[in-house]
């Protein structure tokens, strides 16, 4: 019997990507026996037009679906998804977070799944194991990266984890339905740092594949200077929660 996985896609002027990502994660469906795949795209309303986009591949894609709202930031954008899909895909075994600007490589699903095969529930894109890179960063870039990371490693209780904020990632839904969305402390990129200390109190098998992060080619970043002092915070508040 197949199992069902569903990639939730957020989105704010991705026009120029959202075709290229959703073609890319279908080609994968061919290769990864037993898993069938769906896709939910969630727009902020983009003012660039991807919604419209989105709905000409439904055309094309049944299995792909449509959800907009306001812009709240990543965090609320992603609980908006789960929701979705708890609500309206309940058969769904496992749920994909992943970028919509090309720099989240369809090409690694099938090693997610394999994981999720063999038991493992929270399943982490990471920059920072063996064979795990970010070859487009510069070297601030990358030191900045790196000691944030580990600070939110060891301040927030988190230290079995080597890329605490990775959006790359592959979550069993059984494990996200003991999730309480109303205590994760923040609605920016930090959301994915509380995401995972909650789902490590629950009990989550965490599993960390090495990935090589590239840095999108089309559009804008969109993370900025008070997203990583966000992270930082948080994994501050991270460590005052446990007391």
């Amino acid at each position: 019997m197949s199992k069902k996985t569903c990639f939730i896609l957020p989105t704010y002027n991705e026009a120029t990507t959202i075709e290229i990502m959703i073609r890319s994660i279908m080609d994968q469906e061919t290769i990864c026996l037993n898993w069938q795949f769906s896709i939910l795209v969630v727009d902020d309303y983009s003012p660039d037009g991807t919604a419209d986009r989105v709905r000409q591949l439904q055309k094309e894609y049944k299995q792909l679906f449509l959800l907009e709202g306001k812009k709240e930031g990543l965090g609320k954008a992603y609980i908006r998804g789960f929701q979705w899909v708890l609500q309206h895909r309940p058969d769904t075994d496992c749920i994909f977070e992943m970028d919509s600007d090309l720099s989240h490589h369809p090409t690694y699903i099938k090693d997610f799944l394999d994981a999720a095969d063999t038991g493992y529930n929270f399943i982490i894109g990471s920059r920072y194991i063996k064979g795990g890179s970010c070859p487009d960063w510069t070297w601030y870039r990358k030191m900045l990266s790196y000691w944030g990371n580990q600070y939110i490693r060891f301040i927030g209780g988190m230290t079995q984890v080597h890329d605490c904020t990775s959006g790359y990632r592959c979550i069993g839904v059984p494990l996200l339905t003991q999730i309480d969305f109303s205590k994760l402390l923040t609605r920016g990129y930090a959301f994915q740092m509380s995401l995972l200390h909650q789902a490590i109190q629950k009990g989550a098998r965490v599993k960390e594949i090495p990935i090589v992060f590239t840095d999108r080619k089309e559009g804008k970043s969109k993370l900025g200077k008070n997203d990583i002092k966000e992270c930082l915070l948080t994994a501050t508040k991270l460590r005052w929660r446990k007391y």
